[in-house]
């Protein structure tokens, strides 16, 4: 009898082969301009007090998946007040948390700031969760967040109990 699991499989090892080489072709003749990569020594972001607004459990066969919900109150630069609401999608494995999220910043003379983000945690003895990821900033402000535009962030968050903390830094290449 003829077995299609094995040709199937075989069938997937090939085409996974394939792919290996040609995206290894593909990098040996790929060319990058080379630049500075900068991670500022401070943090741009700094949360003043965080709260976890609602949970919610999406799944719960296989892989349990959870809905987070937070704003928190924060610093940008030391001197400019604003407010982060975001909505976090988590994977939770047996030794990690994978999570990505949106959200919106909003300073207090209006100017606003779209975010995604995708990070992982890790739980701690204490239970509190630290996440560490990165996250893409957008924004049409011409003011004082206009350096948010298009930009990029390195984050570790610090979530315990209904709390958090976040610190951001921003990344740049030059």
């Amino acid at each position: 009898m003829f077995n299609y699991v094995t040709l199937f499989s075989c069938l997937i090892g090939f085409i996974l082969s394939i792919s290996l080489v040609y995206i290894s072709i593909y990098a040996e003749n790929a060319k990058f301009d080379k630049g500075t990569i900068i991670i500022a020594e401070d943090p741009f972001y700094q949360s003043i007090n965080g709260t976890v607004t609602s949970t919610r459990i999406l799944n719960v066969e296989g892989i349990l998946q959870s809905e987070v919900s937070f704003f928190e109150n924060a610093l940008i630069n030391g001197n400019i007040t604003i407010l982060n609401q975001g909505t976090f999608f988590e994977s939770i494995h047996p030794n990690k948390i994978i999570g990505n999220g949106k959200g919106i910043i909003t300073s207090s003379d209006g100017q606003m700031v779209t975010w995604n983000a995708e990070d992982i945690g890790k739980v701690t003895r204490n239970g509190s969760i630290i996440y560490q990821g990165l996250i893409y900033f957008d924004t049409t402000s011409n003011g004082s967040l206009s350096f948010l535009k298009d930009s990029v962030g390195l984050y570790v968050s610090i979530v315990g109990g209904e709390a958090s903390q976040r610190n951001i830094w921003q990344w740049t290449v030059k």
